[in-house]
């Protein structure tokens, strides 16, 4: 299933070809969901007829709920006597959202200010403060690996933390990383 940012839900697709000369008939297209694995897997669909020569395509997705490296098998049961059943092994891996660092580390209000980490908002529905001070979010970059925001006016001097609150409510903060430079 892939590597992805929490809160994204990452699918791998899977084709099954039918080489007989008769209809497959997949009765069956299921996930091992265990403890281990967080029940996070799911697959779709779940049976399918295969005509003789034709294809079904079969969709393994991950929650990206919680951050973490999981594994399931796949199984599909089927009509074919001479292999009712096939079972493969799906890995994924949930990373967590958060922020790596911020460049430049200083600047005016007014600044803008590139965040690095995992797993921003395309859409700029984070919220992002610097200071207690809510910023403008101007860009999302790199598939969400990075940001451009600005440092908002009325942010006081000195250090201060940068945090990015994700859509989901979990909370990323780089602590007294950015110096707020004042006139004066």
């Amino acid at each position: 299933a892939g590597t992805t940012p929490q809160g994204t839900d990452p699918t791998t697709s899977f084709t099954v070809l039918n080489t007989g000369g008769a209809p497959l008939e997949i009765t069956g297209a299921s996930v091992m969901n265990s403890v281990t694995n967080g029940g996070l897997f799911s697959v779709t669909p779940s049976t399918a007829t295969i005509s003789a020569g034709g294809s079904a395509t079969f969709d393994v997705t991950l929650s990206g709920s919680l951050a973490g490296s999981y594994t399931t098998d796949v199984t599909f049961n089927s009509n074919d006597p001479a292999t009712p059943s096939f079972t493969f092994t799906v890995t994924g891996e949930v990373i967590p959202k958060r922020v790596t660092q911020g460049q430049p580390q200083s600047g005016a209000p007014g600044t803008e200010v590139r965040i690095y980490g995992t797993g921003f908002d395309t859409d700029k529905t984070d919220v992002v403060t610097i200071g207690g001070q809510t910023a403008t979010i101007n860009n999302v970059l790199n598939g969400g690996a990075a940001m451009d925001v600005t440092v908002p006016s009325g942010t006081g001097g000195g250090t201060v933390n940068v945090s990015v609150e994700f859509t989901g409510g979990t909370t990323s903060t780089l602590a007294n990383t950015f110096d707020v430079v004042t006139g004066g």
